[in-house]
């Protein structure tokens, strides 16, 4: 079996969709003071070595998560799903496939490296406060020689590893999330084609948009899924058909200019036309 330390927070069947007749993507970034694109494949970008890796376990289970869940779990399935999308495999969609769907969408709101950064210091700062607070089992098995609270016991133990990998293994629950997941699959969901345009949708290491947010009844998410589609869903079906109304290069500038806004790093596209607005929009590094 296979063991790939190199793990895409932007997987490659999504990336795929913009790379070019020679199979690379444009990424642009900002490099030295300076908006900087070059051509890759999709399997050398958006990706990081050991992103998703276990630390203090053995070598063999150290890319388990991005192995046995990131790979299988959710970026599998939903490269099919996204097939039947953007009609490539004919037919509806099974349920199946829309649940696929709906953990890739929510694993992209954290598996990127910022996000998932963020995740890991959250996490392991609540283990710990919760380890401090609840010691009532602590007490029960402590001995006369341990110290005061199993979190000193852990770090006594350089047991540090267990708090540094909670956050990665909570990954799985987190794209899993009965309620918000119950919500996104119910949701209108259209997929909108422009073909004819001069010009079409970018992505970035960011792409998707859910504003304002799933706990609003105007919530509309939103995911260019190729340079020709866009991924839409919404609770009111009147906001989607509002938003496809608009003439197609208002509504392609618009998911444009929030690629370009939402992205960390990178912006990706099919070619190096769109220099001008990514020089606006992306924002520096600090």
């Amino acid at each position: 079996m296979s063991d790939p330390n190199r793990h895409h927070y932007i997987p490659q069947f999504y990336l795929r969709r913009w790379a070019n007749a020679a199979g690379q993507v444009s990424s642009y970034s900002w490099q030295r003071g300076k908006l900087y694109v070059g051509e890759y494949s999709p399997r050398s970008i958006g990706a990081e070595d050991g992103l998703y890796s276990l630390a203090g376990v053995p070598a063999e289970m150290r890319n388990s998560p991005e192995r046995e869940f990131m790979g299988p779990i959710v970026d599998g399935p939903a490269a099919g799903a996204l097939s039947v999308l953007l009609g490539e495999t004919p037919g509806p969609l099974p349920i199946d496939a829309r649940m696929a769907w709906v953990r890739f969408l929510v694993s992209l709101m954290f598996r990127t490296p910022r996000q998932f950064t963020a995740l890991k210091s959250d996490s392991a700062a609540t283990l710990c406060a919760q380890l401090v607070a609840n010691h009532e089992e602590y007490e029960k098995v402590r001995g006369p020689d341990d110290p005061p609270t199993f979190l000193e016991f852990i770090r006594e133990k350089k047991l540090d590893h267990l708090i540094d990998n909670f956050g990665t293994v909570m990954m799985s629950q987190l794209v899993d999330i009965p309620q918000m997941n119950h919500d996104i699959a119910h949701m209108d969901w259209r997929v909108q084609h422009y073909r004819d345009g001069p010009y079409g949708f970018i992505t970035s290491d960011f792409p998707i948009c859910m504003l304002p947010g799933l706990a609003y009844r105007d919530c509309i998410i939103s995911l260019p899924l190729s340079p020709t589609a866009v991924f839409l869903a919404g609770y009111d079906s009147s906001l989607i058909d509002a938003v496809v109304a608009q003439p197609p290069h208002c509504l392609i500038d618009k998911m444009n200019e929030i690629s370009a806004q939402n992205a960390q790093q990178y912006v990706f596209a099919d070619s190096r036309q769109y220099g001008k607005l990514v020089e606006k929009m992306l924002r520096k590094p600090e």
